[in-house]
């Protein structure tokens, strides 16, 4: 016992740093998703900080890139269920202008992204 408290004192049985910040992204991405939801802010096709928690991955060691890789994902599910619910939550008459500026908004992230 005194073992599991010397090791966990000096850091060995804490979260890693890297875990931690990409946890924080994440949440703080689902935060905005959750505003989405509820209609409070526009659905966008940014995916700034999903491509830079993607590169902050990439450096990281490979036990620590496994755990991050759940955080991660996290993000398809919110950005579904935000996207659904954001949705349904319009005026019937709203939602087909709704739909045609996603679509509109989807093609033009395909066109800027890279083929992977």
């Amino acid at each position: 016992m005194l073992a599991v408290l010397v090791m966990w004192g000096i850091g060995f049985l804490s979260t890693p740093k890297e875990l931690v910040e990409i946890r924080t992204l994440v949440d703080q991405q689902i935060f905005q998703l959750q505003k989405v939801a509820r209609n409070e802010a526009p659905l966008t096709y940014n995916d700034t900080g999903f491509r830079q928690s993607l590169k902050r991955m990439r450096d990281m060691p490979p036990e620590v890139r496994e755990q991050a890789r759940k955080e991660m994902q996290r993000l398809p599910k919110a950005r579904e269920q935000a996207e659904h619910r954001s949705y349904f939550a319009m005026p019937p008459q709203q939602r087909q202008q709704e739909l045609d500026r996603r679509i509109k908004a989807e093609q033009a992230r395909r066109k800027r992204s890279p083929v992977a």
